[in-house]
């Protein structure tokens, strides 16, 4: 019977034991990911808030911080954003350079044509001129 639960013990201590390793591989995978993400995303130097598709202001153009690398993430557009993590649409997008504010707007204005012609029959026309540049 003392054989049984000194080898319970034993197996409790190396479940503990365990449980703490994989919260270290965890935080180290999270260190490895952040530093990876400083290289990825050193070359972006501004930032400008979005809503949804539509950017804010010119004037609001940041500089981007640290931990704004650290939260970097390539969306499916292939734009960078950070603080991506909100659940009221706000998020940012990256830039190397302020001067790529007005592509990017009508980049984001282009993908949201795009993306409103499949969603919505009456328009289609109105949505088509946009992304064909004729109108913005």
């Amino acid at each position: 019977m003392s054989r049984k639960l000194e080898i319970r013990t034993r197996m409790a201590e190396l479940s503990k034991e365990l449980q703490t390793l994989n919260t270290e591989v965890k935080d180290l995978d999270e260190v490895d990911r952040r530093n990876a993400s400083h290289v990825t995303f050193a070359d972006y130097k501004f930032k400008i808030g979005m809503y949804g598709s539509k950017l804010y202001d010119e004037d609001q153009i940041k500089e981007v911080s640290d931990l704004d690398r650290e939260e970097a993430r390539i969306g499916t557009s292939g734009l960078a954003y950070t603080n991506t993590e909100t659940k009221d649409g706000y998020c940012c997008l990256m830039m190397k350079d302020k001067a790529e504010y007005s592509r990017l707007s009508l980049l984001l204005t282009r993908l949201e044509a795009a993306a409103k012609i499949n969603a919505n029959d009456k328009e289609k026309e109105k949505y088509i001129k946009i992304l064909l540049g004729e109108t913005q």
